[in-house]
């Protein structure tokens, strides 16, 4: 049980269409419905930009966070963009947790490894398992 209480359903007009627009149908997530009980913090929560639409497509934005998460040992996250958006984004398990990607997938790949690793490229582990 969370310490602060989410909204609960029926949503306000205004609050439930944005919540249909950020999750695309699929029912609010917890962190989403907590916030949005607060005005002040939904309001500064979306204007950060963090849930618009961006310069990246949808799958490019997922492949992004799902390594991102999967690196960073946030499981939870994980899971929640896996099972919310990996279909929309045309991604499979298989592909979600692939090593190596072709261009300009790797692009976006190796940018985040790159950050995780403090700028350091790491090498592909298929090619260390080949040694």
């Amino acid at each position: 049980m969370s310490r602060i209480a989410p909204l609960e359903p029926p949503y306000a007009p205004d609050i439930g269409e944005q919540f249909d627009r950020i999750m695309r149908g699929a029912p609010p997530l917890m962190l989403f419905r907590v916030v949005a009980g607060h005005a002040r913090a939904w309001d500064k929560f979306r204007a950060g930009s963090l849930l618009d639409r961006g310069p990246l497509s949808l799958r490019e934005r997922e492949i992004v966070i799902d390594r991102t998460c999967a690196r960073t040992g946030c499981e939870y996250e994980w899971g929640v963009h896996v099972s919310t958006f990996a279909e929309a984004a045309h991604l499979t398990m298989n592909r979600s947790a692939r090593p190596c990607w072709k261009a300009p997938t790797r692009v976006l790949v190796g940018r985040r490894a790159g950050a995780d690793r403090g700028g350091r490229r790491a090498p592909c582990p298929r090619r260390a398992e080949r040694r």
